[in-house]
Protein backbone atom coordinates (compact mmCIF):
# COMPACT_ATOMS: atom_id res chain seq x y z
CA UNK A 1 0.00 0.00 0.00
CA UNK A 2 2.91 2.53 0.66
CA UNK A 3 4.48 1.71 -2.96
CA UNK A 4 1.28 2.85 -4.51
CA UNK A 5 0.73 6.10 -2.32
CA UNK A 6 4.35 6.64 -2.79
CA UNK A 7 4.04 6.06 -6.62
CA UNK A 8 1.01 8.43 -6.38
CA UNK A 9 3.23 11.26 -4.94
CA UNK A 10 5.47 10.86 -7.57
CA UNK A 11 3.16 11.22 -10.47
CA UNK A 12 2.94 14.86 -11.85
CA UNK A 13 0.08 16.84 -10.98
CA UNK A 14 -1.76 16.46 -14.40
CA UNK A 15 -1.75 12.36 -14.31
CA UNK A 16 -2.79 13.22 -10.60
CA UNK A 17 -5.77 15.55 -11.44
CA UNK A 18 -6.55 13.08 -13.98
CA UNK A 19 -6.51 9.64 -12.07
CA UNK A 20 -8.85 11.49 -8.98
CA UNK A 21 -11.31 12.53 -12.01
CA UNK A 22 -11.19 8.94 -13.61
CA UNK A 23 -11.54 7.77 -10.19
CA UNK A 24 -14.25 10.45 -8.83
CA UNK A 25 -15.99 11.27 -11.80
CA UNK A 26 -15.91 8.86 -14.62
CA UNK A 27 -16.45 5.99 -13.17
CA UNK A 28 -19.40 6.97 -11.06
CA UNK A 29 -20.73 8.12 -14.51
CA UNK A 30 -19.99 4.79 -16.37
CA UNK A 31 -21.48 2.28 -13.76
CA UNK A 32 -24.51 4.67 -13.07
CA UNK A 33 -25.02 4.88 -17.16
CA UNK A 34 -24.79 0.91 -16.96
CA UNK A 35 -27.39 0.38 -14.16
CA UNK A 36 -29.90 3.01 -15.67
CA UNK A 37 -29.84 1.62 -19.24
CA UNK A 38 -29.84 -2.19 -17.78
CA UNK A 39 -33.05 -0.96 -15.55
CA UNK A 40 -34.34 0.98 -18.41
CA UNK A 41 -34.00 -1.89 -21.06
CA UNK A 42 -35.66 -4.51 -18.59
CA UNK A 43 -38.68 -2.33 -17.75
CA UNK A 44 -39.07 -1.33 -21.78
CA UNK A 45 -39.31 -5.77 -22.35
CA UNK A 46 -41.69 -6.04 -19.44
CA UNK A 47 -43.64 -3.42 -20.93
CA UNK A 48 -43.96 -4.89 -24.11
CA UNK A 49 -44.42 -8.19 -23.37
CA UNK A 50 -47.20 -6.86 -20.81
CA UNK A 51 -48.69 -4.95 -23.79
CA UNK A 52 -49.13 -8.00 -26.26
CA UNK A 53 -50.55 -10.15 -23.51
CA UNK A 54 -53.15 -7.52 -23.17
CA UNK A 55 -53.71 -7.16 -26.85
CA UNK A 56 -53.38 -11.31 -27.32
CA UNK A 57 -56.88 -11.10 -24.18
CA UNK A 58 -58.18 -8.32 -25.97
CA UNK A 59 -58.19 -10.13 -29.41
CA UNK A 60 -59.17 -13.52 -27.93
CA UNK A 61 -62.33 -11.73 -26.35
CA UNK A 62 -63.09 -9.73 -29.47
CA UNK A 63 -63.22 -13.44 -31.47
CA UNK A 64 -64.84 -14.92 -28.96
CA UNK A 65 -67.71 -11.89 -28.98
CA UNK A 66 -67.50 -12.14 -32.86
CA UNK A 67 -68.48 -15.86 -33.21
CA UNK A 68 -71.39 -15.72 -30.02
CA UNK A 69 -72.63 -12.60 -31.97
CA UNK A 70 -72.29 -14.64 -35.37
CA UNK A 71 -73.84 -18.23 -33.72
CA UNK A 72 -76.92 -16.53 -31.59
CA UNK A 73 -78.16 -14.84 -35.15
CA UNK A 74 -77.58 -18.70 -36.42
CA UNK A 75 -79.39 -20.18 -34.20
CA UNK A 76 -82.21 -17.89 -34.10
CA UNK A 77 -82.38 -18.08 -37.86
CA UNK A 78 -81.90 -21.94 -37.62
CA UNK A 79 -84.92 -21.84 -34.74
CA UNK A 80 -87.68 -19.51 -37.37
CA UNK A 81 -90.36 -21.60 -38.77
CA UNK A 82 -91.07 -18.71 -41.00
CA UNK A 83 -87.72 -19.21 -42.78
CA UNK A 84 -88.70 -22.86 -43.06
CA UNK A 85 -92.27 -21.71 -44.54
CA UNK A 86 -90.64 -18.99 -46.81
CA UNK A 87 -88.18 -21.23 -48.58
CA UNK A 88 -90.23 -23.83 -49.01
CA UNK A 89 -93.23 -22.59 -50.91
CA UNK A 90 -93.85 -23.17 -54.46
CA UNK A 91 -94.53 -19.23 -55.40
CA UNK A 92 -96.68 -18.85 -58.74
CA UNK A 93 -96.02 -15.14 -59.17
CA UNK A 94 -93.59 -12.85 -57.87
CA UNK A 95 -95.64 -10.82 -55.81
CA UNK A 96 -96.27 -13.75 -53.42
CA UNK A 97 -92.75 -14.09 -53.79
CA UNK A 98 -92.04 -10.60 -52.61
CA UNK A 99 -94.38 -10.21 -49.74
CA UNK A 100 -92.65 -13.31 -48.34
CA UNK A 101 -89.85 -11.92 -48.80
CA UNK A 102 -90.53 -8.67 -46.85
CA UNK A 103 -92.21 -10.72 -43.92
CA UNK A 104 -89.08 -12.50 -43.41
CA UNK A 105 -85.68 -12.13 -45.44
CA UNK A 106 -86.33 -8.97 -45.26
CA UNK A 107 -86.89 -8.36 -41.47
CA UNK A 108 -83.67 -10.05 -40.65
CA UNK A 109 -81.33 -8.14 -43.35
CA UNK A 110 -82.53 -5.42 -41.83
CA UNK A 111 -81.10 -6.58 -38.37
CA UNK A 112 -77.38 -7.09 -39.62
CA UNK A 113 -76.49 -3.71 -38.47
CA UNK A 114 -77.46 -3.88 -34.91
CA UNK A 115 -74.58 -7.21 -34.99
CA UNK A 116 -71.52 -4.90 -35.40
CA UNK A 117 -69.32 -8.40 -36.29
CA UNK A 118 -71.98 -9.55 -39.05
CA UNK A 119 -71.52 -8.14 -42.27
CA UNK A 120 -73.86 -10.11 -44.40
CA UNK A 121 -76.46 -12.49 -44.35
CA UNK A 122 -76.97 -14.88 -47.44
CA UNK A 123 -79.85 -17.61 -48.55
CA UNK A 124 -78.63 -20.02 -50.52
CA UNK A 125 -81.65 -22.38 -52.09
CA UNK A 126 -82.76 -25.11 -54.82
CA UNK A 127 -86.31 -23.64 -54.34
CA UNK A 128 -86.43 -22.97 -58.41
CA UNK A 129 -89.45 -19.92 -57.59
CA UNK A 130 -87.20 -18.04 -55.91
CA UNK A 131 -86.35 -14.28 -57.43
CA UNK A 132 -82.85 -14.63 -56.79
CA UNK A 133 -81.62 -11.25 -55.38
CA UNK A 134 -81.71 -9.27 -51.97
CA UNK A 135 -79.51 -12.29 -50.44
CA UNK A 136 -81.00 -15.37 -51.99
CA UNK A 137 -78.72 -17.01 -54.19
CA UNK A 138 -79.28 -20.03 -56.49
CA UNK A 139 -77.97 -23.13 -54.59
CA UNK A 140 -76.45 -24.89 -57.43
CA UNK A 141 -74.31 -28.00 -58.52
CA UNK A 142 -70.70 -25.58 -58.79
CA UNK A 143 -71.32 -24.89 -55.19
CA UNK A 144 -71.42 -28.44 -54.23
CA UNK A 145 -67.70 -28.67 -54.97
CA UNK A 146 -66.95 -25.21 -52.65
CA UNK A 147 -65.08 -26.68 -49.36
CA UNK A 148 -68.16 -24.36 -47.12
CA UNK A 149 -70.31 -26.87 -49.07
CA UNK A 150 -68.59 -30.32 -47.98
CA UNK A 151 -68.28 -29.29 -44.73
CA UNK A 152 -71.74 -28.66 -43.66
CA UNK A 153 -73.30 -31.09 -41.28
CA UNK A 154 -76.70 -32.49 -41.91
CA UNK A 155 -78.11 -32.17 -38.47
CA UNK A 156 -77.70 -28.37 -38.88
CA UNK A 157 -74.75 -27.82 -36.71
CA UNK A 158 -72.92 -24.09 -37.69
CA UNK A 159 -69.84 -24.39 -39.18
CA UNK A 160 -67.18 -21.47 -39.26
CA UNK A 161 -64.84 -20.76 -41.73
CA UNK A 162 -62.00 -19.04 -41.87
CA UNK A 163 -60.05 -16.85 -44.65
CA UNK A 164 -57.12 -14.35 -44.50
CA UNK A 165 -56.67 -12.19 -47.42
CA UNK A 166 -55.75 -8.57 -47.97
CA UNK A 167 -58.58 -7.15 -46.69
CA UNK A 168 -58.11 -8.90 -43.23
CA UNK A 169 -59.03 -11.84 -41.59
CA UNK A 170 -63.56 -13.13 -41.79
CA UNK A 171 -65.26 -15.59 -40.66
CA UNK A 172 -68.21 -16.94 -42.40
CA UNK A 173 -70.73 -19.20 -40.28
CA UNK A 174 -72.37 -21.63 -43.19
CA UNK A 175 -75.79 -23.82 -41.52
CA UNK A 176 -78.19 -25.96 -43.52
CA UNK A 177 -81.64 -24.67 -42.88
CA UNK A 178 -83.97 -27.39 -43.37
CA UNK A 179 -82.49 -31.03 -44.51
CA UNK A 180 -85.80 -32.76 -44.12
CA UNK A 181 -87.83 -30.05 -46.37
CA UNK A 182 -88.35 -30.16 -50.38
CA UNK A 183 -85.88 -27.64 -51.08
CA UNK A 184 -82.47 -27.21 -50.00
CA UNK A 185 -81.76 -24.46 -47.94
CA UNK A 186 -78.52 -23.13 -46.53
CA UNK A 187 -77.51 -19.85 -45.08
CA UNK A 188 -73.89 -17.58 -44.39
CA UNK A 189 -73.21 -15.05 -42.11
CA UNK A 190 -70.17 -13.34 -43.55
CA UNK A 191 -68.03 -11.63 -40.24
CA UNK A 192 -65.48 -9.43 -40.03
CA UNK A 193 -63.20 -8.80 -37.51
Amino acid sequence: MKKIGQSFNDLKIRNKLLIVYMITVLLPIIISNIVFYQTTSDNFIQQKRRDADLMTEETKENVKQLIDQALGLSTTLYMDMRLYEFFDTTYTNPVDYIQGYTQVVHQYRKTVPLYNAIQDIQFYTTNPTMLYAGGVNMLNNEDSDDVWYNSLAHDGTPQILAAMDEAGVSLDVYRKLNYFSLYKTIYTLFIFS
